[in-house]
């Protein structure tokens, strides 16, 4: 993508709100977290609380035979959901969504905590939400020059 920044800094770990689901046959609720770069904060100017640091050190669990095995529950992110963001339209940032979390409900969270006001999702053209005055102009395509006879 052509206005896509590349992020730099650590990430840092930010709640998009809280849901309830089902786990082990239990209600549950669960923080809706994802870590997002502070270049990318900064840009956007998130303004979304940062997660309490999980534990560091990922816990090994036994399974029936007695085999010693890392639980996918509990994040190992190995696949990661996400969408671009931009505040002018033009420099396009990526932005991690939680697991348990909708395109839908990020939209709207980094709507109203964030200067982001064009969306990108991976399944179509970009969405703005907010005001569309504050959008700069693409800057125009470079022509190729006509070809010689």
């Amino acid at each position: 993508m052509a206005g896509k920044r590349p992020a730099t800094g650590r990430r840092i770990p930010l709640v998009f709100g809280s849901k309830k689901i089902k786990r082990g046959g239990k209600d549950v609720t669960v923080q809706l977290i994802a870590k997002i770069p502070e270049s990318t904060i900064k840009a956007l100017d998130i303004k979304l609380k940062p997660a309490a640091e999980a534990k560091t050190a990922p816990k090994l669990v036994k399974d029936k035979k007695g085999r010693l095995y890392l639980p996918r529950s509990g994040g190992t992110g190995s696949g990661k959901r996400s969408m671009l963001c931009s505040a002018d339209g033009v420099a396009f940032y990526s932005v991690v969504i939680p697991t348990n979390c909708s395109y839908g409900l990020a939209k709207t969270v980094l709507a109203k905590n964030s200067k982001a006001i064009v969306f990108k999702t991976p399944a179509g053209a970009a969405q703005i939400l907010g005001d569309s005055k504050k959008l700069k102009a693409k800057p125009a395509a470079k022509k190729s020059p006509a070809a010689k006879k």
